[in-house]
């Protein structure tokens, strides 16, 4: 697709950022890598970017978000084990 109206996502001082999902308010989630290459997760709500570290985690991934701003994801913890996980993000 050509057409069509593009709006370029980038989470502040990230060395990449990916959208994984978008409710029906168009609030967006996703994961962006630092300059170290560490995965975080991050929210875009009313041009506000959040960040996201699941507390005591290697990294934190966000798949999606539902119409309650609740996100899904999986982090990582200190024994290098994945689990998944359901939040909600504040400020």
């Amino acid at each position: 697709m050509s057409n069509g109206v593009w709006t370029q996502l980038d989470v502040p001082g990230a060395a990449q950022t990916v959208a994984q999902g978008i409710n029906d308010a168009g609030v967006v989630a996703g994961v962006y890598f630092d300059s170290d290459l560490n995965q975080h997760g991050w929210v875009l709500a009313h041009g506000v970017y959040i960040t996201v570290d699941v507390p005591g985690s290697t990294f934190t991934g966000i798949f999606n978000i539902n119409a309650e701003g609740e996100i899904v994801g999986a982090y990582g913890d200190t024994n290098g084990v994945q689990h998944g996980f359901i939040g909600t993000p504040t400020h």
